[in-house]
């Protein structure tokens, strides 16, 4: 039947796997013995876990040479290589997210690939705080250069669905976390020792998803016929605020608590702060940026009724359990510089 499970077809190519989903989703391939490929930057650190077990294809998601090589020998591609943060230039997201994009799917295309892409929530721009944001909502006023990317990644990827019949699924990751967050977890507990990160009362919903529950959503993608064509949201459905995970975050790397500043202030600083920091071209990102403060913001309401009911789909970890897996990782990692 058509929605029955279906073997991926190898090998298997992951763009972007040496960040967070990435890596996760390697490690669980590994584990199911598939034959990976993996396609990363020159001076990326390679896990010696890989060792014997991943061909590795080194290059810039950007320069068509490189990615033509990597895909050549492979018939299921997970991209995910992404300039991913609130932070950056216009050139370098539209190099990284959207010509990368277009290289990967283009390729695809031609050569009769199967490909899974991961873009995200942010697609919903500033619609995050008003609307629930179910599959079907067109894209919103994006908020920055990042979800603007975003947005173009869905638009290409669209296109080879549309009108060339890529064999394509979109894949929308809410705010992932778990270990290995560069994001929300690292750059998160780098925020609190700056400065406040909780905006208003902070009971919005923080629309969080374990790095886990998204690597079986996108294998759980990949054996489904029926998921291609499809756009769908993957959030965990434990309804966790921004203030408990900030302040869960913060007890689990021995921080201080998060502290509080009014959403309404914190829009219009980052607005100020952007002006500022683009006009002096200055690298380093300020306190508030839009996409931040949209975000955090935002009481995300990201349904997951299409996936579980055209795909069966069902999370492997609760809430519980995976700030319970990071407060052990941050021990091993982030307090261990101390």
């Amino acid at each position: 039947m058509e929605n029955q499970p279906h073997p991926i077809s190898q090998p298997i190519l992951v763009t972007g796997a040496t960040g967070m989903i990435g890596s996760a989703l390697v490690r669980r391939l590994i584990k199911e013995e598939k034959e990976v490929h993996v396609f990363v930057l020159p001076y990326d650190n390679i896990p010696i876990a890989w060792e014997g077990k991943v061909h590795i294809h080194w290059g810039d998601i950007s320069e068509f040479r490189y990615v033509e090589k990597a895909i050549e020998a492979c018939h299921t591609i997970f991209h995910m290589a992404a300039l991913v943060g609130d932070w950056g230039s216009r050139q370098l997201f539209q190099r990284i997210n959207v010509d990368g994009t277009n290289h990967v799917l283009e390729l695809a295309n031609s050569q009769n690939k199967r490909v899974i892409i991961t873009t995200g929530v942010a697609v919903y721009g500033s619609d995050l705080q008003r609307f629930v944001c179910t599959e079907e909502r067109p894209h919103g006023e994006p908020v920055g250069y990042y979800s603007q990317s975003l947005q173009a990644q869905e638009r290409i990827a669209q296109k080879f669905i549309l009108k060339k019949n890529l064999p394509c699924t979109i894949v929308r990751p809410s705010t992932v976390y778990g270990p290995g967050g560069r994001t929300w977890v690292y750059g998160m507990l780098d925020a609190i020792k700056a400065g406040p990160t909780i905006l208003g009362d902070g009971n919005q919903n923080a629309g969080l998803v374990h790095v886990d529950n998204v690597v079986e959503m996108l294998l759980t993608v990949a054996r489904s016929p029926k998921s291609i064509g499809q756009v769908y949201n993957i959030c965990d459905e434990d309804s966790i605020s921004w203030k408990t995970y900030q302040t869960d975050l913060a007890k689990a790397a021995k921080l201080p608590l998060p502290r509080s500043f009014p959403k309404e202030i914190a829009w219009t600083l980052g607005n100020i702060q952007e002006w500022i920091w683009k006009g002096l071209n200055l690298q380093d990102r300020p306190h508030f940026t839009l996409e931040a403060v949209n975000r955090i913001m935002s009481n995300h309401r990201i349904p997951i009724d299409k996936v579980k009911k055209d795909l069966g789909y069902k999370p492997l970890k609760t809430y519980s359990e995976g700030i319970k897996e990071l407060k052990e990782y941050l021990k091993l990692t982030y307090l261990k510089k101390d």
